[in-house]
């Protein structure tokens, strides 16, 4: 039966199909579902402390891949490269969290190298005051990319001392995706 709605549960669609409309005073339709999958996505975290020294904007290596698909996050160095053939709009999120209780500003930046010529630029930024026993700069964003662009996140604070990241709990994180459109 092309169209109609089961009775009783039975269904007429296939897997993966959704009922659409037609139109006005038509039957509704199965069709495929659009959409795709994320072909490019990571998760990583920081399970070894990295200490940032006193005003000096540092990279944050996240050493822990949660996920990689796509290849495109560097455990070493901290860096996300967008993959050939994987250029399109990409959803971030970061958050460094870190121990403090001298006071002070500390400041969280996601920088982007377009097709990784060397000249980063800024395209996100935390701002904010510390005082407290832990501290969070957190951000999440929007960003269209193209194959060789590289994102990464740095932290700079004015503490007057060495201070480390924190690297239990899942306390300090950068992942992404790209979208399906």
């Amino acid at each position: 039966s092309q169209g109609e709605l089961g009775v009783g549960g039975a269904n007429y669609g296939t897997d993966g199909q959704i009922l659409t409309s037609t139109g006005a005073g038509t039957a509704p339709a199965w069709e495929d579902a659009a959409g795709g999958s994320n072909s490019t996505r990571f998760q990583a975290r920081m399970t070894t402390a990295q200490a940032i020294s006193n005003n000096s904007e540092t990279t944050l290596v996240y050493n822990t891949e949660d996920y990689d698909v796509g290849g495109g996050y560097d455990t070493s160095n901290g860096l996300f490269t967008c993959p050939a053939g994987e250029g399109g709009v990409y959803w971030f999120y970061w958050q460094s969290h870190f121990r403090d209780g001298a006071g002070g500003a500390y400041e969280g930046k996601c920088h982007r190298d377009p097709e990784g010529g060397g000249s980063f630029a800024v395209v996100n930024q935390s701002n904010g005051r510390t005082g407290g026993s832990l501290n969070i700069a957190q951000a999440g964003f929007f960003i269209t990319l193209t194959a060789s662009d590289i994102l990464k996140v740095t932290i700079q604070h004015t503490q007057s001392s060495t201070q480390n990241m924190l690297d239990t709990d899942f306390s300090t994180y950068w992942g992404g995706f790209k979208l399906i459109t």
